[in-house]
């Protein structure tokens, strides 16, 4: 349960954040107060994720929840809100992030951090993410994502949603929420002593 909101607006877009661990609570087009992050899925970390090779495998890095903030005082995020008139930014800084074994599951501080700015720029309905990720250990960072942002989708209903992603010549994924969740369907061919698969679906989760 979050303790309270810290909003910010350029009067076109407003987002608000949990005051305490930073997750994104509300995502708002204020021409019509339709809020995108209508749904929260218990097992996404908030803001970003990746993963990190370590002597003992691969563990999953991630922001601190609320429920290990409260059981670790180190890993209290730094939110502020810099509001302005046409404008604002919000910016974070994470002193711990924490590496879990598995998806999910509560993780150990791990001596990184993360400082993200958030920037609503003036009369414009884009916003812009930045991240920074500090490594004070020998471990390897392999991959992040960011920002990773669940449970979005605009109006009543996800199913006339279009995805469009600037990969190859383009790519345009209709009702991508349905879509990114189905199992993977494909076939495959063979030429000589290759084995090629052949997705069926596009994309796929």
């Amino acid at each position: 349960m979050y303790q309270s909101r810290l909003h910010a607006t350029n009067g076109i877009i407003s987002i608000a954040v949990d005051a305490l661990s930073g997750e994104v609570l509300e995502f708002t087009r204020e021409s019509t107060w339709d809020n995108a992050a209508k749904n929260h899925v218990q097992q996404a970390w908030p803001l970003f994720d990746g993963v990190v090779h370590t002597a003992d495998g691969d563990r999953y890095l991630h922001p601190p929840r609320y429920l290990d903030i409260r059981a670790d005082g180190r890993l209290t995020p730094a939110i502020r809100v810099e509001q302005r008139a046409c404008s604002a930014t919000v910016r974070m800084d994470f002193p711990h992030l924490v590496l879990s074994a598995v998806p999910g599951q509560r993780g150990e501080t791990a001596d990184m951090g993360a400082s993200i700015i958030i920037e609503l720029p003036e009369n414009d309905c884009r916003t812009r993410w930045r991240m920074t990720l500090t490594n004070a250990t020998q471990d390897e960072v392999g991959t992040v994502h960011f920002p990773a942002l669940d449970g979005l989708w605009l109006g009543e209903t996800w199913a006339d949603d279009v995805l469009v992603l600037p990969r190859f010549a383009g790519w345009q994924v209709v009702n991508p929420t349905q879509k990114l969740a189905a199992p993977m369907q494909r076939i495959t061919w063979k030429w000589q002593e290759y084995l090629y698969p052949y997705l069926l679906n596009e994309m796929c989760g």
